[in-house]
């Protein structure tokens, strides 16, 4: 650190006003006390007619006068010293000459906007209570007050962030939604980017996809209806929303997690079923039901002609329950997979050494979120992992329409297979 750094800093001009005030009072007060003791030799000396005592006093008048004047010119030394060592720098005795307590304020208040700074690109609280302890220095009250509201703006943000790193440890859903809404309401867009991307950052797939509800057994999911006559249009319609809306959101939802990403077919897939059971709606289950489209069918539930039933495994069930347009299986997931990659184009693809791998006998999860659970009737895409319940988080469309479910990490009847993802 320079000299200058040094003399910036409020505490070092604090103690070199006091080394100051001491080294003024040395260089009076010694001299003074020298030549006033010489002075009582004096007279004793010429009051006692003592030979011997004034030719003493002769002698410790040298010495003395000789100490008073060297002690004088203390800082003439140390001048001389600094020029010897570092010839034309003079900041040392600027800095003694700034120690007044205009200067140490203002220091100090320079001080304080610096561990501001400091805090505000860290976001550590540690570094905030640097600066909260400097502003206690600031003297002036116009200057504290400015100071105080920076900081108790900076302490959102930092509380926020500690909020995030403790949420990473010990995940708690409702905890989650508040952290979110706190960073919401931030009206500092880049602050509001910074704590978002730290969120994104700290909680991985866990937080990105923590804003649904992921619990088939919950409230939210019972007693949906299918659409069987209704279309998906008029039931956004009805509760004051609209396919541009829900296709707006469907590709918000991707690319807060991120287009390409392994989240991203779940984030589309949870918005679509969460946005409908808010309504008290699901979409049906549509044998042969494909939708390779950004964005969602207006006409899902809407009532079609049957005639491809024929081909069905059971025709009569097909023509009596499997008429409202909407998803099968493979077509849920490729719809998912297409508004993930934000591409129709998009094609599934497997990695290549996944092959199709057991569940039968497994006690773990071996599918990551945005892999497949698959057999040769059936197509699931993994949503989540619930360990508590050894079992994966599935979004599938099957009998009961588009849906949650939760099928056991070792379940028998189905296999693994890892889908590639291009981030």
């Amino acid at each position: 650190m320079s000299i200058l750094e040094i003399c910036d800093n409020g505490d070092v001009l604090s103690v070199l006003r006091i080394v100051n005030i001491v080294l003024t009072i040395i260089r009076i007060v010694v001299p003074i006390t020298l030549m006033v003791s010489l002075m009582i030799n004096y007279v004793g000396a010429v009051k006692n007619n003592d030979a011997d005592a004034l030719a003493k006093a002769n002698k410790l008048a040298v010495v003395r006068t000789v100490a008073a004047v060297l002690v004088f010119l203390i800082p003439t030394f140390v001048h001389t010293i600094v020029n010897i060592a570092d010839p034309g720098n003079r900041t040392y005795f600027s800095c003694i000459n700034d120690a007044t307590p205009e200067n140490i304020s203002a220091a100090y208040r320079l001080m304080t906007e610096k561990y501001i700074d400091i805090a505000r690109e860290s976001l550590k609280k540690s570094d905030y209570q640097i600066a909260l302890n400097s502003l206690t220095k600031v003297k002036g009250e116009a200057d504290r007050a400015a100071l105080e509201k920076e900081l108790e703006e900076l302490k959102t943000y930092v509380d926020i962030r500690e909020r995030i790193y403790a949420l990473s440890k010990s995940f708690d859903k409702d905890e989650y939604k508040k952290i979110r809404e706190a960073i919401d309401a931030i009206a500092d867009t880049e602050m509001k980017e910074r704590l978002t991307q730290i969120l994104k950052e700290a909680l991985g797939s866990k937080g990105s996809l923590a804003q649904y509800d992921m619990d088939p057994n919950s409230e939210l999911y019972r007693n949906l209806k299918n659409f069987d006559g209704k279309t998906l249009k008029s039931v956004l319609e009805q509760n004051n929303s609209s396919v541009e809306k829900l296709d707006a959101a469907i590709k918000a939802a991707v690319e807060e997690v991120g287009a390409g990403t392994r989240e991203a077919p779940v984030a589309a897939a949870m918005t679509l079923i969460e946005t409908l059971a808010n309504y008290g709606y699901r979409i049906n289950y549509d044998w042969g039901g494909k939708w390779y489209h950004l964005g969602v069918d207006g006409n899902f539930g809407k009532k079609i002609t049957p005639q491809y039933c024929d081909s069905h495994p059971n025709p009569d069930r097909c023509k009596t329950r499997l008429i409202w347009k909407g998803f099968d299986c493979s077509g849920f997931v490729n719809w998912a997979l297409i508004q993930g990659a934000q591409d129709e184009n998009y094609k599934r693809q497997y990695t290549e050494d996944s092959g199709a791998i057991p569940l039968a006998g497994k006690t773990t999860a071996i599918c990551d979120v945005g892999d497949v659970v698959v057999n040769d009737d059936h197509i699931t895409l993994v949503a989540g992992h619930d360990d508590a319940k050894k079992s994966y988080i599935i979004a599938e469309s099957s009998g009961g329409g588009v849906k949650l479910s939760y099928y056991n990490y070792n379940n028998s009847a189905y296999y693994c297979r890892h889908i590639k993802y291009s981030n």
